[in-house]
């Protein structure tokens, strides 16, 4: 159940990807492949989710799989960029057919302090689709502010305190030397209540 904290952003998509498969066979459930919508603009596609406000051009999410929003959806109710959560489930049109665009993702946050949406379940919250336009550009992209959440980048974590334990990967490579990188493992141990 522990958050793995990842020098590179290689290890925390194979981490995070692993766990999924795992969770999905487990679960006798499938993985959902949400590809974003795009402007019309042939290399709107290709552009990096950082153009983008962080949207990814592709999620990979099953129910029951942890998501870290990516985006402030609602700060003032505990809905802010790093806020972690389960997967409940994603919502489609009741015409949709495989490969749709889902309407929703329902999404159990434990922070959530707004108001309850579903009566009987009031951390579950509905994620709807954020549309942003690429700086100084015509070329959008529509997607879910999220990812899974079984790991993340060292520096995604700061600020957060992850209660159900880290594992902490400072594996590197010949170029990128992450434990001697200022701070870094600092900023890794100290997520943790406790050791």
């Amino acid at each position: 159940k522990a958050v793995w904290l990842c020098a590179r952003c290689e290890k925390v998509g194979s981490r995070n990807g692993r766990k999924l498969a795992k969770l999905a066979e487990d679960n006798n459930s499938m993985i959902h492949k949400i590809n974003a919508r795009h402007s019309n603009h042939l290399s709107a596609k290709r552009k990096s989710s950082s153009e983008y406000g962080g949207l990814r051009h592709v999620l990979h999410l099953s129910r029951g799989c942890k998501v870290v929003l990516t985006r402030n959806v609602a700060y003032l109710y505990g809905l802010a960029n790093g806020t972690r959560g389960k997967l409940i489930s994603i919502v489609y049109s009741p015409d949709a057919v495989p490969g749709d665009f889902p309407e929703a993702l329902i999404v159990d946050f434990p922070d959530y302090k707004g108001p309850a949406i579903y009566a009987e379940r009031p951390t579950w919250v509905p994620i709807l689709p954020k549309l942003t336009y690429k700086e100084k550009s015509a070329m959008w992209r529509e997607q879910f502010p999220l990812t899974p959440g079984f790991a993340m980048t060292i520096n995604k974590s700061q600020g957060l305190t992850l209660s159900e334990g880290i594992v902490v990967d400072l594996e590197g490579s010949q170029r990128y030397k992450p434990a001697s990188k200022h701070g870094l493992a600092f900023v890794a141990f100290t997520r943790s209540t406790s050791f």
